[in-house]
């Protein structure tokens, strides 16, 4: 994904990716102080998963295991920067002062974490009110639909947000969607797939071609303009060939990449993609282009 973000986005991204860990093990010894009877048995990184739906599929950042049956899936989110830092700080305090957690729309608990204080906040997503509270909670739209999607995937109608700075909690939300909520959500995702996604996922030795509507957008559309993302770049093998090549049923037991029959599954945490001719060229080249790169940055 860096391939698409400013290298300040890069440095934040870093940073969150790091926090992860931490503000998983500050949820549990939270949730555990809160609730002392051990129903949060372990947090687990379980990486990509799907559920029977097989469009249906998302990376939690993490998944807690509660009474032994119930998998609620976690998203994490640092406030690296001092301004987005202030801004969720504020928003906290803000809904702490105006007792907005009462009983009718949720329930909050406090923690003392040293140098600044810890939030637990259990609220249902149902009434009109608690999604007035919900989207003040959660202003960033993409977060909320991450969050729901997460849910969906997991069919699971809870969902756990924790937020924090760099090092550590400042609040972890228990989200509860509800059955009609995940149900709505599912049947969009399914027809966002049978008229606009199908064709990817389609199995076959060639890259296919997307659909008019999705090349006229490559020259249109300005959010992907942002992300450099234009029809070269989309249409280049190693990015949907490799897509294709992974995209197996994996509850299929003869299920094979149809591109491969060395490729084992189910496959290991994937760090980097790299095109096969940069990859070849770097084994070949060795540490040159470090060695370039450093007499370049040096200044007499």
């Amino acid at each position: 994904a860096s391939r698409f973000v400013f290298p300040w986005q890069a440095k934040y991204a870093a940073l969150c990716h790091r926090a992860e860990k931490p503000f998983m093990k500050q949820a549990f010894d939270l949730f555990t102080k809160k609730y002392a009877d051990g129903r949060l048995e372990a947090i687990y990184s379980p990486g990509l998963v799907h559920n029977h739906h097989f469009f249906l599929r998302g990376t939690a950042d993490g998944v807690a295991v509660i009474n032994g049956d119930l998998a609620v899936p976690i998203e994490c989110k640092c406030r690296a920067s001092s301004r987005s830092f202030s801004r969720e700080r504020i928003r906290i305090n803000d809904l702490q002062k105006e007792n907005a957690f009462r009983d009718e729309v949720g329930r909050s608990s406090e923690f003392d974490m040293g140098t600044h204080k810890a939030y637990i906040v259990e609220m249902d997503v149902k009434s009109k009110e608690q999604l007035k509270l919900f989207h003040r909670c959660v202003p960033d739209i993409n977060e909320r639909v991450q969050l729901l999607h997460h849910a969906a995937t997991y069919q699971s109608e809870w969902c756990m947000f924790l937020i924090g700075n760099d090092t550590s909690l400042m609040v972890m939300y228990i989200f509860r969607f509800g059955e009609e909520i995940i149900d709505a959500y599912t049947k969009i995702c399914e027809g966002i797939y049978k008229d606009h996604l199908e064709w990817i996922y389609k199995p076959g030795q060639e890259v296919p071609t997307p659909p008019k509507g999705w090349m006229e957008a490559f020259n249109k559309s300005k959010a992907l303009k942002y992300l450099r993302m234009d029809k070269v770049a989309f249409m280049a093998a190693v990015a949907l060939c490799l897509w294709r090549a992974l995209n197996i049923n994996v509850n299929d037991a003869k299920a094979k990449s149809p591109q491969s029959t060395t490729i084992l599954y189910p496959l290991p945490p994937i760090i980097r993609f790299d095109a096969g001719p940069v990859s070849f060229w770097n084994v070949l080249k060795g540490g040159g282009d470090t060695i370039t790169d450093l007499l370049d940055r040096f200044q007499e």
